[in-house]
Order: C-alpha cells, then structure tokens, then sequence
C-alpha cells in the first residue's frame, strides 16, 4: 500500500491530480466490488484517460506497425518460462504446487524458473528500467511484465506467472501460435482488458513483431516517466494497441475462449474437495489462477481440502 500512496502523489504532481482520484477510486472497486454502477463509470473514466494519454507517447510507433506473423518459421523449441525472486527453496504452498503442476503438464517442453540472480542469463533489463525498479518507482509485478516480452520477443514459449495452476497437458499447437493468451468470456469487468487477454498466461513465437512493438512501447514510456501510470500498464499498452490498430485487434480478438471458471479453484480452495466438482474445473480449465497469498490447509473436518486434493494429485 505505501508504495501505491507514494506513486498517487507522484502521478499527481508529474501528471494529473484527477487520475489520482480516479485511481483511488477504482482501489475503492477492488475493495469493494460492484459497489455502484457510478463507481464503475468513474472506473471506466480511467481507462479514458490513460489510454488518452498513451495516445501522445505511441500513437506515431503503433502507426508503423506491421504484423510479421505469415513470415514466422515453425517453433524449433518449446520453452516454459516462470518466475520467483527468491527461486525453488521456500516456495509458498500455492506457488509450489502451481510448479509441480506446470512440471507434469508441460508437455515435452522445458521449463524455466527463473530468478533476479538467473534473469540475465537470458535476457538483459535496461539499466533505466532496473534504476527505476531500485529506487521504488516501479513494482516487482511491472518488471515480471517486462520480463515475459522480453523472454517471447526473444525466445517464444509461454509465460505462466508463478500462480498458475495447470490440470491438463498443455496443447502443444499452443507454442505454434504467434499469439496465445487466455480470452475468458466474462462480462462487466472493471479492468482495460475487457478479459480479452489476460497477461499472467501469455505465449506467442520467438520475433513476432507485435511483442516487439509492446516491449519498445514499455521502454519509450519508462524512459521518459518515473511513476507508474497504472499498475495494470502493460495492459493498458497492449489495449491501447487493440483499440488503435486493426492487425493487432485482429489477433488478440483470434484468441479462442478459453477458462470459464478461472477463478473456482482458488475461490474454494480450502473448501472440502466434496463440496464441489473438481474434476469438471479441471477439464474445462486447462489453466486456473491461484494466490499465493492465501494459506491453504489439506483438510478441513475430517476431509480433503481441494488443495489437498490437488497436492495428492500432483505428487
């Protein structure tokens, strides 16, 4: 919280006192959902601005931009890419067994973990981006959202925050695609994306020009700004293009609908495994986020959890 206060105070000295509010607003929403069909216009008066804003600073690149997805060669390697700071050794319950599942269900390809010290093995952050990350500008959560452009733009593969959940053997036509992200069918939300593509599961081919243009786009802004607009930035770049350009549009608006109990896993998770059909959330989800925040219990009166349920499962 102290850094979302601090960074308030910066957006409304550096830019606008009234995006503050209005992002103090949308904290209200988080915190209270749904609360008020008012409240959910002020949320979308955000998104107005921002995007308004990101107007100014992109709109000249995103008129360059060509899609280059017909000329992309086959996938030669299929790569698994996960990040913790802290790495393998005391993994939240949750994290962990996202891991385990991520491991068993990776269908041939490798799986990376990676972590601040293992990072620059694989790619290089700018020293204005790090800057910005050490002297609190930024969170750790934004510069994991540099990290995934970074890694498919130069490797392609799937990112998987650390958080998800993984009950089916991933389809491996999903490292084929220039673009994969989960698309979920709901309705009414109060974020920018709409649920078009949701970037904790994001994958797509080594080169693809649209996550070359996304990371030029989080550089050109970070080297010119240090305070973060929204948390949600890399969405509000990515929105911002779909809004703005037909080819990216049309490929985020490709993406098939995927997940449609996202969140059940999680929602119920120290729930007895009983009071709910397991088997069906996992057949109809092949991904599920999770939050590590949340401690878990493998029973609960005499019966299994669905997180117990799930450890067994995973062993």
């Amino acid at each position: 919280m102290n850094f979302h206060v601090k960074n308030w105070f910066r957006i409304g000295r550096k830019l606008s006192w009234k995006l503050s509010w209005l992002s103090l607003n949308t904290l209200l929403y988080f915190l209270k959902p749904f609360q008020s069909e008012r409240r959910f216009q002020t949320v979308q008066k955000k998104h107005e601005f921002i995007l308004s804003y990101l107007d100014k600073i992109y709109k000249d690149d995103l008129a360059e931009y060509k899609d280059n997805a017909a000329s992309l060669p086959p996938t030669d390697e299929k790569n698994i890419w996960v990040f913790w700071n802290t790495g393998e050794k005391n993994l939240p319950p949750i994290v962990r067994l996202c891991l385990e599942s991520i491991r068993k269900h990776a269908s041939g390809a490798k799986v990376h973990l990676l972590t601040m010290d293992t990072l620059s093995d694989y790619i290089t952050i700018p020293d204005y981006i790090m800057d910005r990350y050490k002297k609190g500008q930024m969170t750790l959560a934004f510069l994991t959202d540099y990290m995934r452009i970074s890694l498919i733009e130069k490797y392609g593969g799937l990112w998987l925050d650390a958080t998800i959940f993984v009950s089916q053997d991933i389809p491996s036509d999903i490292f084929d695609k220039p673009l994969y992200s989960l698309h979920t069918p709901y309705e009414k939300t109060i974020f920018v994306n709409d649920n078009k593509i949701h970037c904790y599961v994001l994958g797509g081919k080594k080169g693809y020009s649209f996550f070359s243009y996304v990371k030029h786009e989080v550089e050109k802004y970070w080297k010119d700004h240090d305070f973060m607009i929204d948390y949600y930035l890399l969405d509000y770049t990515i929105m911002h293009a779909y809004k703005n350009n037909a080819e990216i549009r049309n490929a985020i608006d490709s993406l098939e609908y995927t997940s449609p109990s996202l969140y059940e896993i999680i929602d119920n998770i120290n729930k007895s495994a009983s009071s709910i059909d397991l088997k069906k959330i996992e057949e109809d989800n092949i991904f599920s986020k999770l939050n590590w925040r949340i401690k878990p219990g493998e029973n609960v009166k005499g019966e299994k959890t669905v997180y117990g349920a799930l450890v067994e499962e995973n062993k």
